[in-house]
């Protein structure tokens, strides 16, 4: 083979494994926008036109749908899909959201007083700024939901997963949290005055300058959470799970220690 020949087979063949790099790496970007691609949520029309008529929509599709500023008080939505949707400063006091799932909604500074998200699905759901005094959240699942600046005065999370969801500035006067899981959740100056917080989790809860005061913690696991500066003043604490718990600062007037594990607890 003479060198021409040689030099020009060379050229072609490096120019055909180009073209297929290139139609591999062409390929390889479409399949990957194909299966990693969220498609946008969409509601079903029939389902926003019988809320807006009727005022409610149980197990109806409404996910992505801007409900924003309504007066949906009363509303039934048990079951419904609201993945998505928006529904800020939107009056729903009294709505029913049992079953429902509201995944990523955002329900910010809304009047939601007397509701009952029971065993609904609130991952990332977002209430900051909302009144939900009286609410009802047993068995919810709120992973990572947003509650912050709430009124959540006598507010029910009885079995209620709040696995890092945040709380900071809420009050939670007399709220009912038994058995709640809060581990990793964020409560900084929130007001817990006469919570209910029976074996609730809190592990590794970040809870400075929270107001735990005639709090109930009996059987709490508070081990490794963060409590300096917080008011624990006549808190009962008999056989919380003290482990490494940091009360730096906190101030303990007549709290209640009982038999809690406190051994390995930071006091100064």
């Amino acid at each position: 083979m003479t060198p021409g020949i040689l030099q020009l087979y060379l050229t072609k063949t490096n120019m055909y494994f180009k073209e297929i790099t290139m139609k591999n790496l062409f390929y390889g970007l479409l399949l990957t926008l194909l299966f990693t691609t969220t498609p946008a949520a969409a509601y079903n029309s029939s389902d926003l036109n019988q809320l807006m008529s009727s005022g409610s929509c149980a197990y109806g599709d409404l996910s992505g749908a801007d409900l924003s500023s309504l007066d949906l008080t009363g509303a039934n939505l048990t079951g419904s899909n609201l993945t998505g949707a928006r529904l800020i400063k939107t009056k729903l006091a009294g709505a029913v959201f049992d079953k429902a799932v509201l995944t990523k909604t955002v329900l910010t500074d809304a009047e939601l007083a007397n509701t009952s998200f029971k065993a609904a699905q609130l991952n990332y759901t977002n209430f900051s700024g909302s009144d939900l005094k009286t609410a009802d959240f047993t068995q919810a699942n709120a992973f990572r939901a947003k509650f912050a600046n709430c009124d959540l005065q006598f507010a029910v999370f009885y079995l209620t997963n709040l696995q890092e969801a945040t709380l900071d500035s809420s009050n939670c006067l007399e709220a009912d949290l038994t058995q709640a899981n809060l581990s990793y959740a964020w409560l900084y100056n929130t007001n817990l005055h006469e919570a209910v917080l029976v074996y609730a989790n809190l592990f590794n809860a970040k809870m400075n300058n929270a107001n735990l005061s005639n709090a109930n913690l009996t059987g709490a696991t508070l081990s490794q959470a963060l409590l300096q500066n917080a008011n624990l003043n006549n808190a009962m604490l008999d056989k919380a799970v003290l482990d490494q718990t940091d009360f730096k600062g906190a101030s303990m007037n007549f709290t209640d220690f009982g038999t809690a594990f406190k051994t390995e607890a930071i006091f100064e």
